[in-house]
């Protein structure tokens, strides 16, 4: 519904796992109305005893056949186990991973099922996501499959000849020196924009006073001086920020190379040996962000294709 342009209940853009559900256990759409279920306690809404409420059957035409309603009230509690969970534990792409679309960070979430197979055993299994937290976005991919597009880059980046290897590290420099310095820019802009906002309302308060008598006419205008006087200043700090140069990075030296080899050597080699934790310390050691793009979506059994758009963190591969 949500890729169909249907608002939900609530009249946002997006539907999620609530709203589904309690449209699903709606006895409305039955033709039921309950009345009198609920009561104020302490200044709280809770909910009376079951034999206390009103239940209005055929209180209007039902929308949805009981029986239909009644299977998908089955297929809900057979499905309530088990249930798919964040992962918060630290995991090897943990903070890495954000989404080309929102810029999001994605996350993992792991599903864990079971079937039981011809022999009558019981097979537990566990299935691993890697998920844009916006609702509507991407979606999400399989988290295997990117861990393996991460390390399947840095095993090419270190059989790259040294000039290949030079041409890349001051890409990467140079985009990183534009990236920086227009998040750190945006980032200023969006704070002095509350500020200049918090001063607006800060004037918006001081003039209903002053018209409810509560200010003298000399108080009012010498608070309105001293905010407008604050606003300007806000506004010329926006207008430098624009002049802010982007700051610049040393070309990296010809002995840099293989050095810049080996420590990807060693991170390739010794990566599936660490633990979760190590894991990640080590790629957020080499690499700053991978921006993650669909470019065709899944089928049924057929998995999202995808591509990682990634940026090394150079200061963490070159030699101190």
């Amino acid at each position: 519904m949500t890729k169909s342009g249907i608002p939900s209940p609530t009249g946002r853009s997006y539907w999620n796992a609530t709203h589904v559900r309690k449209l699903l256990k709606n006895r409305v759409y039955i033709g039921e109305i309950r009345y009198n279920m609920t009561k104020i306690v302490n200044g709280k809404r809770v909910q009376k005893p079951e034999e206390e409420w009103i239940v209005v059957e055929d209180a209007h035409p039902p929308l949805v056949d009981a029986e239909l309603f009644n299977k998908a009230q089955k297929k809900h509690r057979q499905s309530a186990q088990p249930r798919t969970r964040l992962e918060w534990e630290t995991s090897p792409l943990a903070g890495l991973i954000v989404c080309a679309t929102c810029g999001k960070r994605m996350v993992r979430q792991a599903t864990t099922s079971s079937y039981v197979k011809k022999s009558g055993d019981v097979s537990t299994y566990t299935r691993q996501i890697l998920w844009c937290p916006t609702p509507g976005c991407i979606g999400g991919v399989k988290y295997e499959a990117a861990e393996e597009m991460l390390l399947q880059f840095l095993q090419l980046l270190q059989g790259i000849d040294a000039r290949q290897l030079e041409v890349f590290l001051q890409d990467q420099l140079q985009a990183k020196s534009v990236s920086l310095s227009n998040q750190q820019i945006q980032e200023r802009l969006q704070l002095i924009d509350k500020q200049i906002e918090a001063l607006q309302q800060r004037l918006r308060f001081v003039r209903q006073k002053f018209e409810e008598r509560f200010y003298s006419e000399e108080e009012f205008l010498d608070s309105k001086k001293a905010i407008l006087h604050a606003i300007e200043q806000k506004e010329q700090l926006k207008k430098l920020l624009f002049q802010n140069p982007c700051p610049s990075h040393e070309r990296p030296g010809e002995h840099d190379f293989q050095q810049i080899r080996k420590t990807l050597s060693s991170l390739v080699h010794t990566y599936h040996v660490l633990s979760n934790q190590e894991k990640n310390t080590l790629l957020r050691s080499m690499i700053e962000n991978a921006s993650l793009e669909i470019t065709e979506k899944g089928k049924g059994k057929t998995p999202s294709k995808f591509n990682l758009n990634i940026t090394m963190r150079v200061d963490g591969i070159l030699p101190v």
